[in-house]
């Protein structure tokens, strides 16, 4: 009997032991692959001003992965074609790479985390001279699943300037398609506009950052360097905002630390308090701040506030747009680096966006200094100031305690 069963076993171990040898995992480099050239196909097609070479890479088959992808072509439309074009701007060439931080596979699904890096090389649309460098970078959480065997998107989890991919949810999905329809009526008009526009010279220049109206106790250079070393690079030393947990954004965080490293001490006393305590500890989630820090109508109300009341704090005076088209040659000669640009989507809304100036150029064509800026929530270094905003605030730093 006892040899019966050893027989038995020894046979099921002969039967199972080759299985376990030619089992393998599936490979996920297909997916990875899959990511890079779909990023790499999203910043060129700010080039191409072709979005819809975008939709082989996503799943047809539920309305999340389509409303996704419009979603996916509503910002590039609107933060790199539209906001460029706006100002008779275009990206001539890009340069990217797609870095995959993690990668998970489950089954027939993937989750990737990656990162898009670009240069991005602008210019004016006649341009006469050699185009501006900038750079921008995307993080990206990406979730795949096989479709016929292919590799396909259903979900690119994102922050863009203006939301997060999951606030989609609300959205119907025949109204992000006419969304799409009318911002692609508007890129063909604002893109002949470009077209036909002056040639123009755009020359990065170094304005003076010590004139009269502004403080001599505000470190402009020093903000210049803070966002030079940050706007990719987000410091230990205080809270991410841009965490998903957080669903906001990191933008009006940045400036903050901008002004701080320019100068601006806490002010924890007054009506317009603004302030960043660290606790102490290693965990900056233990940290104090006002609301004022980090949100973009929170900052702007304490630096107009502080300026019309002369209190303690930082203190800005303003002039406000609407439109891109109602930029002048004043607002060049009024703003300088170090000072802030604060935007104001739509109608009916408020301040939601905000980011650093951190240079000029003057543009031939229109006889005028334009700011070029520094940003988080969608990181940025040395690109344009123009967003395509309902509303822009340039906002001037006369003073910082």
């Amino acid at each position: 009997m006892k040899k019966k069963v050893m027989i038995v076993i020894l046979l099921s171990l002969i039967i199972s032991y080759p299985c376990s040898l030619e089992a393998k995992p599936i490979d996920i480099s297909p997916a990875e692959q899959v990511i890079r050239e779909y990023l790499c196909t999203k910043i060129q097609s700010a080039i191409s001003h072709n979005v819809d070479a975008l939709d082989k890479f996503f799943t047809s088959s539920t309305e999340a992965s389509q409303k996704n992808l419009l979603f996916v072509k509503k910002q590039v439309l609107e933060d790199y074609i539209l906001s460029y074009a706006s100002n008779d701007y275009v990206i001539e060439k890009v340069n990217p790479k797609v870095k995959i931080n993690e990668a998970f596979f489950d089954g027939s699904s993937a989750h990737i985390n990656a990162t898009l890096t670009a240069d991005i090389f602008w210019n004016a649309a006649n341009p006469l001279g050699n185009s501006i460098n900038g750079r921008k970078e995307e993080k990206h959480l990406i979730l795949l699943s096989t479709d016929s065997g292919v590799w396909k998107i259903t979900q690119d989890k994102f922050q863009t300037k203006k939301g997060h991919s999951d606030d989609l949810s609300r959205d119907n999905l025949s109204e992000l398609n006419e969304q799409i329809l009318t911002l692609k009526a508007e890129e063909e008009k604002v893109l002949d506009k470009a077209k036909k526009s002056t040639p123009s010279r755009l020359l990065p220049v170094v304005p003076d950052r010590k004139g009269s109206r502004t403080s001599n106790n505000y470190n402009r250079d020093a903000v210049y360097n803070w966002a030079y070393s940050h706007w990719n690079n987000y410091s230990k030393e205080f809270l991410n905002f841009g965490d998903e947990k957080w669903k906001g954004g990191d933008c009006t965080n940045f400036v903050s630390q901008c002004l701080r490293a320019g100068g601006a001490a806490n002010d924890k006393s007054g009506a317009f308090q603004w302030y960043y305590n660290k606790k102490g500890t290693l965990a900056t989630s233990n940290d104090d701040y006002s609301w004022t820090w980090s949100t973009a109508r929170g900052l702007n109300s304490t630096l107009s506030g502080n300026y019309k009341n002369n209190e303690f704090g930082p203190k800005a005076t303003q002039k406000v747009i609407i439109g891109d088209n109602q930029y002048d040659a004043s607002i060049g000669e009024y703003v300088v680096p170090g000072d802030v640009i604060q935007y104001h989507w739509k109608n009916k809304s408020a301040i939601s966006h905000a980011a650093v100036i951190v240079g000029m150029i003057y543009n031939s064509a229109k006889a005028r200094y334009e700011p070029v800026i520094a940003e988080h929530t969608e990181d940025s270094w040395f690109t344009p100031w123009t967003n395509n905003a309902y509303k822009t605030y340039f906002v001037h730093i006369t003073g910082i305690n």
